[in-house]
């Protein structure tokens, strides 16, 4: 009889941690902060902007944004033509804007 009331109980016992495991996790609290967002990258006109291999690029001329203010793509003057670059390839590095794309991607952009 023991031997019953041990396996019943044992049994009850899993079913009730397979079904605490199936529910979904509990939703965040108040005070359980978000990971930080990087801070909104600050580009003007004027600024060099580095390839990211290190060298100087250019001038950013122009900078042109979405409508809630943050920046689509930068143009820089390269052999007087306009060549823009994706704002999403954009960061700060040590020297100031500095693009995820190397001088051979920086030429073959038009």
């Amino acid at each position: 009889m023991k031997i019953l009331a041990i396996s019943a109980a044992l049994i009850a016992g899993l079913s009730v941690s397979t079904a605490v495991m199936a529910q979904p996790a509990a939703p965040a609290t108040a005070t359980e902060q978000p990971a930080a967002a990087a801070p909104p990258l600050k580009v003007r006109s004027g600024q060099g902007i580095y390839s990211s291999d290190g060298g100087l690029l250019g001038h950013i001329d122009y900078v042109e944004t979405a409508k809630d203010g943050t920046p689509m793509y930068v143009g820089v003057i390269r052999d007087t033509q306009i060549v823009h670059i994706p704002a999403n390839s954009l960061s700060t590095g040590p020297k100031g804007v500095t693009t995820s794309l190397t001088r051979a991607d920086f030429s073959r952009l038009k």
